[in-house]
């Protein structure tokens, strides 16, 4: 349950983060977009189960190496459903990510 409500907020704040930029507010990218992030949510998730250990926490290697490859992910995935530069995807895509990332830290 806790892998629905991770993947739900992560939708949701990216989706608003996303509708702040104008080029972005287009339905067909921000379904898009959803549905990367629900991909990239689960999945990570499910790994970082797998292989966390007593100890490790959200700064941990894995967590961290999970994230940079989720930001990789995610921003291969958007410059498909975009036509704006891919540098100014990938410094959101990062921007997005490290939001999310940052709000696991309060639940």
């Amino acid at each position: 349950m806790i892998y629905v409500f991770a993947a739900v907020l992560t939708i949701f704040t990216e989706t608003i983060f996303w509708s702040c930029f104008k080029a972005f507010r287009k339905m067909e990218f921000l379904i898009w977009c959803g549905i990367v992030n629900l991909l990239s949510n689960v999945g990570l998730n499910m790994v970082l189960q797998e292989i966390m250990r007593p100890g490790d926490g959200l700064l941990s290697v894995k967590v961290l190496t999970g994230e940079c490859l989720v930001v990789l992910y995610e921003f291969f995935f958007l410059i498909h459903a975009s036509k704006e530069s891919k540098w100014k995807i990938f410094l959101l895509t990062l921007s997005a990510n490290i939001i999310t990332f940052s709000i696991s830290f309060f639940i």
